[in-house]
């Protein structure tokens, strides 16, 4: 047994026969396939098992998932993101925080209407039927409806203030 190669050094194929491993561009492959280069598929490629990336995964295309498959990342898969026919998920099973990141605001909506509104060094909001309920503000918080409450506690010198001119306290 020996190698059959084709090409010259460094860039041809070779086939190792006593273990059946085939180089592109390796004179000595240790793998099944072994490639030294760049390399393209041609439509749809399976994989059985596990693929390990060293370097970068840059898709140039959408990344497809079939339901109640993972993305999951971490060195103990802490965080996943998968759907399951009906809901999708966004699980952290880490130790630390889940951290959404912005440079501009951040908005939770259903298909048709908003649901809350985060936005930095301003006003958070969530909203009823797509209508704004409760408003921080620079002053505290604005409320747009009717306030119920159990109990409401009040330091002393604290007002509570009624009608358009607080003229009722």
């Amino acid at each position: 047994a020996g190698y059959v190669g084709y090409g010259s050094s460094g860039t041809r194929m070779v086939i190792d026969e006593a273990n059946g491993n085939v180089g592109i561009g390796d004179d000595t492959p240790t793998y099944k396939l072994d490639v030294n280069g760049t390399f393209r598929v041609t439509g749809a490629a399976t994989f059985d098992g596990t693929v390990a990336i060293t370097g970068a995964l840059s898709p140039l295309g959408s990344t497809n998932y079939n339901d109640n498959c993972r993305a999951k990342f971490g060195n103990g898969n802490d965080l996943s993101i998968y759907h399951d026919a009906s809901n999708s998920y966004i699980t952290d099973a880490g130790t630390g925080n889940l951290i959404i990141g912005t440079n501009s605001g951040i908005s939770f909506k259903s298909s048709t209407e908003n649901l809350l509104t985060l936005t930095p060094n301003g006003a958070v909001t969530l909203y009823y039927d797509n209508a704004a309920k409760l408003t921080t503000v620079t002053g505290g918080v604005t409320v747009t409806g009717t306030l119920i409450a159990d109990n409401i506690t009040m330091t002393d010198s604290e007002y509570i203030r009624l009608g358009n001119s607080n003229d009722l306290q």
